[in-house]
């Protein structure tokens, strides 16, 4: 009898998707906020690998929420997703299954410069690397602005069908949607609007 890979990745996904359960089962019981950050966690894990090479269709749709969550840093949804698509951009270069040519017109050689203004600022003036505190203090506005870049350049090197640039603006009008909808069970569930930001 010929060995079918394919019934064994089934079997496996099965029966980890039963102790997955069990255990939020169990969790969802005594620890309720450590459950839904299994769940999310999960569910941002799915969501990734099934994006694959199009994974940078997280930063117009993150944008568009545009939610601000109650843990340590206070990260809004665009951060994330500046993490997210950087982290498995990586992945997939490394893997070579990442459609990649650098390129270098006016606009990168401007934000270079940029880049270097900034740069030479945090030099002459260093306020530490505490990426997790307020706005005034420590160098969360420097991590912010690095992230920023290297996800600009990452867009401005990839390779990207035309056909998927027409899903950028279906993610905005979702993503958007998705906001007002978070707002409004904010405003009538106060945990909700605790912990995202709504307004």
């Amino acid at each position: 009898m010929p060995f079918d890979s394919s019934k064994l990745k089934v079997i496996f996904i099965v029966v980890i998707a039963m102790f997955a359960a069990l255990y939020l089962g169990i969790s969802a019981a005594t620890a309720q906020l450590e459950t839904i950050g299994w769940v999310v966690g999960a569910l941002t894990l799915v969501t990734c690998i099934s994006l694959g090479r199009r994974i940078w269709l997280l930063i117009p749709f993150m944008a568009a929420l545009d939610i601000t969550l109650r843990i340590p840093g206070q990260p809004n949804s665009m951060l994330l997703a500046n993490i997210l698509v950087l982290g498995f951009s990586s992945t997939l270069f490394l893997m070579r299954k990442l459609p990649f040519q650098v390129r270098f017109s006016e606009l990168e050689f401007l934000m270079l410069a940029l880049a270097a203004m900034v740069a030479q600022a945090y030099m002459r003036n260093p306020v530490g690397i505490s990426i997790f505190g307020t706005d005034t203090v420590g160098g969360k506005n420097y991590f912010l602005f690095a992230i920023t870049c290297a996800s600009a350049f990452l867009l401005c090197f990839l390779r990207i069908p035309p056909s998927e640039l027409a899903a950028v603006f279906r993610l905005s009008v979702f993503g958007g949607l998705l906001n007002l909808l978070i707002n409004i069970v904010g405003q009538l569930v106060p945990m909700v609007g605790f912990y995202t930001g709504a307004v």
